[in-house]
């Protein structure tokens, strides 16, 4: 009978370690070839007034409520936006864009938990199509590596990141 709670005492402090032993940071990416040439596809991604129409988090709550900046596009352009339990509360603000081929944002998270993560769009012309990858990186602390043992990352962004693409490629193909 003592054998159970001491096996379940070690399990714990194992899982504990365990997620000490984590990366610090993590990094996820989703790639899809599209058949139109990479001065297509950019102003989709940006441009934050176009965001609406391809936006992954629109389709998740179509009563967000999104503000923009004075800006839209280039650096300094901010995105707000605020939603349901889907899409939670937070910030973009462009930090880098190279026309036609890569944009760099910063991704600032209120709700349903903090966070702050870089996010990028690289589009890379390939002859008839261009390589189009949407990825976001970040720190985890202790907790989101306890966190990330039981659903990942990846797991969580991944599907979100794919089914943005998935939208800008049905726009830019015809």
């Amino acid at each position: 009978m003592k054998v159970i709670p001491i096996v379940l005492v070690l399990l714990i402090i194992g899982v504990f370690g365990f997620a000490a032993t984590q990366p610090d940071a993590f990094y996820v990416e989703r790639v899809l070839r599209m058949q139109a040439p990479p001065e297509r596809i950019f102003p989709l991604v940006s441009d934050f007034k176009n965001w609406q129409d391809w936006s992954p988090w629109v389709a998740k709550d179509p009563a967000i409520r999104v503000t923009l900046g004075a800006r839209t596009r280039g650096m300094g352009a901010v995105y707000e936006w605020s939603g349901n339990k889907d899409v939670g509360e937070g910030r973009m603000e462009m930090l880098m864009e190279i026309p036609p081929t890569s944009v760099r944002l910063n991704l600032s998270i209120f709700e349903p938990f903090t966070a702050n993560n870089l996010v990028g769009f690289s589009l890379e012309p390939r002859g008839d199509y261009t390589k189009v990858t949407w990825h976001m990186e970040g720190g985890l602390s202790y907790t989101s590596k306890l966190f990330n043992l039981f659903n990942s990352m990846d797991s969580m962004v991944g599907p979100d990141l794919q089914a943005g693409l998935d939208n800008i490629k049905a726009m830019v193909e015809d």
